[in-house]
């Protein structure tokens, strides 16, 4: 079977080909005015140089940046918000955190680019908490606000009422209405997009979808209309924001919960890397050419969150845990040839990469020093000596082709399949048998394979919720009190500070298409004043010693002897 994995990112599109149990590699600079056309070029050249063609591909697997990079570059369409009276505020009022405790003028940090107050709609009809309808929709102020929308050429309509996660009924009403006076609108509704209590949260959520739809979801179909073309009649999969896979259909229904895609593929390989090399914690840093991404890497599944910020943005989704910052090989070397980017790092740079990796793994509980560093992407090789100088790093892990990173991990991702129930009680109220006809609901509605329980728990009802891997055994009171203990235990060195509260249950079904860590062709080598990989040479300056070169992966080692 033939496997090809695509990951777009903002300039170049990279490609791993695995068949017949060898893995090839290939890097194209991508054409902005067209990614569709350029992933299709590219994985149909990486497929030329090995003898085949996309007609003998049975599956490609997509992953892309594009929704990080339109995040970063506040690039995505312009969206009318429709909320319920009196609410018209809540993107701009957030949750009124201060960001900087030692800035004088206290600054919302919602990500107000999203949907501007001026193309904010506030309608009548109110939607009570126990899912009654308080007040009638105001019907006679949607055509009003089509009629808006259509004179200021808006398009995307993000829907966010009131308990519309209890009861969607107005939110139907309007998409319907609008549907009727304006057929040419897209809308996002909250119930659909994020069906979850606290409005901000659910704001953001379909406000962010209403952004990256349109640009996400035509590239989708170009992409699959240029394959098609070229005689690919196998299944394509896109990778989700935790670095599973998911069928196209399911993915574009909610193209932001494919946000990091890309990026949570490398995480990924960098998670298995580590687990090969024996690294106990690492972090990983992929350098692109917009952003640079950060993950810390303590056991052999990629980190992975509910709740997160990523670039600028709130996420109430499951996410791969990484901190993305706009500091990518454009900003970083501006001016500067790339052939001699990889010799100096400017201070400045320098600075806010170690800025943001400390940053990154205190909020975690590691040390840096302690750790090893992963590095991927086209500069992050190089750019991973400067860095690890300033850390106090003595260990640096490479993949066997850092450039196509993304590609690589995405040939170690699984098709993942999840349910879940909202629960909300306490540990001590949790009936044994209650908890197992819960595990038992859930695993009815997933595809056959190993069933897998987690929960999301936290020490009482208040506080920061985490997830839990409970195994493929129904969990009961007693075991989940001992996944909490042990989660407080490995990561602040307490018992859990709380009897415990249980906010749902989940249950996943991963694949069993997930590919051993490949073993890129040409290997790495050794060469005067470096190494070789597949795709380019990664310089060794002096005091850093080559320690290991495996087909997957090599190793640098801080010499010790060099002072």
């Amino acid at each position: 079977m033939t496997l090809v994995a695509v990951d777009l990112g903002a300039e170049y599109v990279d490609v791993a080909v695995l068949s017949g149990g060898e893995c090839s590699v290939w890097k194209a600079a991508a054409d902005t005015t067209d990614p569709a056309g350029s992933v299709v070029s590219a994985a149909a050249v990486a497929l030329e140089r090995t003898g085949l063609s996309l007609s003998q591909v049975a599956e490609m697997r997509l992953g892309s940046t594009t929704g990080v990079n339109a995040l970063l570059r506040r690039d995505g369409a312009r969206v009318a918000l429709i909320t319920t009276r009196g609410f018209g505020d809540v993107l701009t009022l957030a949750r009124q955190n201060r960001a900087d405790l030692y800035d004088p003028v206290a600054r919302s940090p919602a990500p107000g680019f999203l949907a501007a107050r001026a193309d904010t709609f506030e309608i009548g009809g109110r939607i009570g908490a126990d899912g009654g309808e308080v007040e009638p929709l105001e019907r006679a102020a949607i055509t009003a606000i089509a009629e808006a929308c259509r004179a200021r050429g808006i398009a995307d309509i993000a829907i966010c009422l009131l308990f519309a996660h209890v009861n969607p009924a107005h939110e139907v009403q309007i998409e319907e209405m609008l549907h009727s006076a304006a057929p040419e609108l897209r809308m996002s509704l909250s119930h659909r997009v994020d069906p979850q209590p606290r409005e901000y949260e659910r704001t953001v959520s379909t406000c962010l979808e209403a952004f990256l739809s349109p640009a996400e979801t035509r590239l989708l179909e170009e992409i699959n209309i240029g394959l098609g073309a070229r005689g690919f009649a196998g299944r394509l999969m896109l990778a989700n924001s935790r670095g599973g896979l998911v069928p196209v259909d399911i993915g574009r229904a909610t193209v932001s919960r494919l946000l990091g895609g890309g990026p949570a593929a490398v995480l990924r390989l960098a998670s298995a890397v580590a687990t090969e090399a024996g690294a106990g914690i690492a972090i990983s840093l992929d350098v692109g050419s917009t952003s640079s991404d950060i993950g810390l890497i303590r056991r052999a599944e990629p980190p992975e969150v509910e709740e997160a910020v990523f670039a600028g943005v709130p996420l109430r989704q499951p996410i791969a845990d990484i901190t993305s910052v706009a500091l990518g090989a454009r900003s970083l070397f501006d001016g500067v040839p790339l052939g001699e980017a990889t010799d100096t790092l400017p201070n400045a740079a320098r600075d806010l990469l170690v800025q943001a990796i400390v940053s990154h793994c205190v909020r975690r509980n590691a040390d840096p020093a302690q750790a090893a560093l992963i590095a991927s992407g086209g500069l992050g090789p190089a750019l991973a000596i400067h860095v690890a100088g300033v850390l106090g790093i003595t260990r640096i892990l490479l993949p066997a082709a850092p450039e196509v990173a993304g590609a690589l991990g995405l040939l170690l991702s699984a098709s993942l399949a999840e349910s879940r129930v909202s629960l909300q009680a306490g540990f001590d109220v949790l009936e044994n048998g209650a908890l197992a006809r819960s595990c038992a609901e859930l695993a009815e509605g997933l595809p056959s394979g190993q069933v897998l329980f987690f929960a999301q728990a936290a020490p009482t009802a208040n506080m920061h919720r985490v997830t839990l891997g409970l195994g493929a055994d129904v969990p009961t009171a007693t075991s989940l009190r001992g996944a909490l203990n042990d989660y407080f235990r490995e990561m602040f060195g307490i018992d859990c500070p709380g009897e415990g509260y249980l906010f749902a249950l989940i249950a996943r079904v991963k694949g069993d298409d997930a590919q051993p860590l490949p073993q890129v062709s040409p290997p790495p080598r050794a060469e005067p004043g470096g190494v070789r990989t597949a795709l380019g040479a990664v310089p060794v300056p002096a005091g850093w010693l080559v320690a290991a070169i495996t087909p997957s992966h090599l190793e640098l080692r801080k010499d010790h002897a060099d002072g």
